[in-house]
């Protein structure tokens, strides 16, 4: 974004380009993030118990204590942004969002599910504080 709004337009391609690539890798494995049976929603699998699954660690700090449900919001917001900008600025971005949405969703809904599901309703929102 900062490329295209400085009017470096080759840098922008070039960096939405590698910004879709590199989404669509890590989008794409099913080694990296599973549903958690126990409290709902998603979790990195490098927290699981070892030997548990494909890609799990024993640690459960892996991943800045993701396994945990540690700032969620954050982290997988952080692919949300990603996704988003890919489809705003890359030539095929709505094609690309839409073969992601499945995955997508279920990073989102982790952190701002609005309704019961498989995924905890609300779980970073303060009813409280408003």
């Amino acid at each position: 974004i900062a490329c295209a709004d400085a009017g470096a337009s080759t840098a922008a391609a070039s960096a939405v380009n590698s910004l879709a690539a590199r989404l669509g890798t890590w989008l794409g494995r099913d080694d990296v993030v599973g549903v958690d049976a126990t409290w709902g929603g998603a979790a990195a699998r490098s927290g699981y118990p070892l030997k548990s699954t494909r890609g799990a660690t024993g640690d459960p700090f892996a991943d800045f204590g993701n396994a945990l449900f540690s700032d969620h919001h954050f982290q997988f917001g952080y692919y949300a942004y990603a996704a988003a900008t890919v489809a705003a600025r890359h030539p095929d971005g709505p094609a690309l969002l839409e073969a992601w949405r499945p995955r997508l969703d279920a990073l989102v809904f982790d952190y701002a599910s609005y309704e019961a599901s498989s995924y905890p309703m609300s779980r970073h929102k303060d009813w409280y504080d408003g």
